[in-house]
């Protein structure tokens, strides 16, 4: 998954935590009632459950997005010895593991 990705995926997850956690606010205040739904009573816990859990994910995919570092080129030059007899010296680029 590229850079970029990962910052959008960050970001939708991080909104995604937030709104959570403001539900999981709200039902443990009471100023929200619990949703039921298929016949089970989701509560408060399972809203800061799955808030809890789109932060991480949101944390581990902005650290991917934003703070890694890109894998950097290393050129090499061809010997000093085909510069010394006239020839163009030649710069390749190798990716760096």
């Amino acid at each position: 998954m590229g850079r970029e990705l990962c910052k959008f995926f960050a970001g939708l997850l991080a909104g995604l935590a937030y709104t959570h956690a403001m539900l999981g606010v709200g039902a443990s205040r009471g100023a929200l009632t619990e949703p039921v739904w298929p016949g089970t009573k989701w509560g408060a816990g399972y809203m800061w459950t799955e808030a809890a859990f789109y932060l991480g994910i949101s944390l581990a995919l902005a650290y991917f997005g934003w703070f890694r570092k890109k894998p950097h080129k290393e050129l090499q030059v061809s010997s000093p010895s085909a510069a010394s007899a006239g020839e163009q010296p030649t710069i390749t680029q190798e990716e760096n593991n």
